[in-house]
């Protein structure tokens, strides 16, 4: 049984929000789809439906991303 779940969070359509999703294929790509002790998941409806993702897990990474105006883009 894998204990913690990385979720990565984002809408494939849209580069800016689409973060989550990346950062998430290349953790798996560099620790193995194989690992373990953790899955990787992308979400692509976030809400309600993200709970479901999290059912059977200890732990959870959730990678999202948003833009605050604080920095240029």
């Amino acid at each position: 049984m894998k204990l913690g779940v990385v979720i990565g969070l984002g809408n494939p359509l849209l580069c800016d929000d689409s973060v989550g999703l990346h950062v998430v294929r290349r953790a798996e790509r560099e620790l193995g789809p194989e690992s373990p002790a953790v899955a990787f998941k992308l979400n692509h409806s976030g809400g309600f439906d993200l709970i479901y993702e999290l059912v059977g897990y200890d732990h959870a990474l959730i990678v999202d991303c948003m833009v605050s105006g604080e920095r240029p883009t």
